[in-house]
């Protein structure tokens, strides 16, 4: 086996798609929480999560941080959809809302 064919299969396949979402946390939710929610609500689909960006300023209230998040998702056995994307993302702001009272950052 040549080398150029024994690293095929280390290669996956179908497209990742890449999601950046800034949110705004409460004080005292940790970046830790939102991750576990964030994986939750992502199911299989959600290959990686990241922070990328933490901001504290005069933009919030007090306490309150804004943090970053790279998502990257994938389905192992087909392209996925930006539609599907869209509604695991629209689902995680709503659970996060919900569970945690983390909104989505407005520009």
């Amino acid at each position: 086996m040549s080398s150029a064919s024994a690293g095929r299969g280390r290669w996956k396949q179908t497209p990742f798609v890449v999601r950046d979402v800034a949110l705004v946390l409460p004080g005292g939710v940790t970046a830790a929480a939102v991750g576990e929610a964030l994986r939750r609500a992502g199911g299989t689909l959600l290959e990686q999560l990241e922070v990328f960006d933490e901001y504290r300023g005069p933009k919030l209230k007090g306490g309150e941080r804004g943090v970053a998040w790279r998502l990257t998702f994938r389905d192992p056995a087909r392209t996925l959809r930006e539609a599907e994307v869209d509604q695991v993302i629209m689902t995680a702001l709503k659970a996060l809302e919900e569970e945690l009272d983390v909104r989505r950052r407005e520009s």
